[in-house]
Parts: structure tokens; sequence; C-alpha cells
């Protein structure tokens, strides 16, 4: 009776720990929290309309601002591969518009990423560096 009762419990905490939350995100590298984007392909964003910036939370959730029009989905975060899913964003025109189409342009090829203390680098898969971002 003791044995099918430890069994039961095992069972139990088994199904319960499968039932919690998990992050999209595995490995050490941590995103969690709001990046200004410093440069996208090259191009500064400092004179863009608003101050363009990526914001991540904890269940694989992403936002943000490319300079004039707002960006929303989902992503992955797997060891230092990053890649987004069902992204949407508003249409509205603005001036600059060619930094919020190299921000666009760089966040569709971005690969991999390496944070070195408040500040990430984002490659595409060519290991070419394409994002710059600022923690804020």
């Amino acid at each position: 009776m003791k044995r099918f009762l430890f069994i039961s419990l095992c069972c139990s905490l088994l199904v319960l720990a499968g039932c919690s939350t998990s992050s999209k995100t595995t490995g050490t590298i941590d995103l969690i929290g709001e990046w200004s984007i410093l440069s996208a392909n090259g191009m500064s964003t400092a004179e863009g309309m608003t101050p363009a910036f990526i914001a991540f939370d904890s269940i694989g959730n992403v936002h943000g601002n490319a300079s004039v029009n707002y960006f929303f989905g989902g992503y992955i975060l797997s060891g230092d591969s990053l890649s987004f899913s069902s992204m949407g964003m508003t249409r509205m025109m603005g001036p600059n518009i060619e930094i919020e189409d190299a921000v666009i342009d760089a966040i569709n090829h971005i690969a991999t990423v390496r944070v070195d203390a408040d500040t990430a680098t984002l490659y595409n898969i060519s290991g070419e560096p394409i994002m710059l971002w600022q923690k804020r």
C-alpha cells in the first residue's frame, strides 16, 4: 500500500510539473525587458521619429517601435539563436522611414544574439552584425 501511495505521489508531481508555465527561452542569454535599438543594418536610429526599442517578456512575447510604427509578436530564444513569429505592425507614415525600413529588415534577418553586459549585438545567418541594442 505504501509503495502504491509513493508511486501515485510521484506521478502527481510529474503531472503538476508538466502543467507549469514555461518561458519561450532556453539557455543563459537574458533578453527580458526593454532594449533601445541603436543601429540597424549600419544605420543609426537616432534621427527616427520616436526612439526605436524592442521589449521581451518571459513568456515569448515581443513588442517595440521601429521609429515610426509599433510591432508585436512572438519570439523564441534557444541558446544564442533568436527567431520571431506571428509578427504584426501598425502602418503609419512618418519622417525618416528609411530608418524604420532598416530596423524591420534587420529584425527579419536576425539569427543569433550575443549579450555583453548591457549591450546586445545581433547577427544574420552569415554571422555579420546587423543590429546593436542597449538595455534600458
